[in-house]
């Protein structure tokens, strides 16, 4: 099934998504000897909670939430390592405190309250599958950091 959210367009594949960490994508050690990890995951700090405490305890829109945290964090992560590449200051310690949560906010679509539960969790599944999002786009990220010689 395609379905059309926002400006995404997403080929949907009915399956209930599980709560998998992208933890081993950040515990990379770096040159430095840091990592982007921290000890917990983004979806059981407070300032998580906080950012996303409209979505009450609906599990789908928490993971929805999650997703796209790590798919921000994706992009920190590769701005920092390109400032290590091009020799500026850079930081490659635990993310927590540093999220924009507003900018994470603004790039979860609108619609996404009035789909069903079946069409959220496989929207949710779907993007679980891409890329560009979330724990995807944090391993695309490693993978640039890498190329740019910040891991050993």
């Amino acid at each position: 099934m395609i379905k059309k959210l926002g400006g995404l367009v997403l080929v949907v594949a009915f399956a209930l998504p599980t709560m998998a960490t992208a933890q081993g994508v950040l515990t990379r050690q770096l040159n430095d000897g840091s990592t982007f990890s921290c000890s917990t995951p983004n979806i059981q700090t407070e300032e998580f909670k906080e950012a996303f405490s409209d979505f009450g305890d609906n599990f789908l829109m928490m993971t929805l939430a999650d997703i796209f945290t790590r798919t921000w964090e994706a992009k920190y992560m590769r701005e920092q390592c390109q400032r290590f590449a091009d020799g500026e200051p850079h930081d490659f310690s635990c993310i927590q405190g540093r999220h924009d949560w507003d900018a994470i906010k603004d790039e979860i679509p609108n619609d996404v309250a009035a789909l069903s539960r079946a069409d959220l969790g496989a929207l949710v599944g779907a993007l679980r599958q891409d890329e560009e999002h979330g724990a995807g786009a944090q391993r695309q990220a490693v993978e640039f950091c890498e190329s740019v010689g910040a891991f050993n």
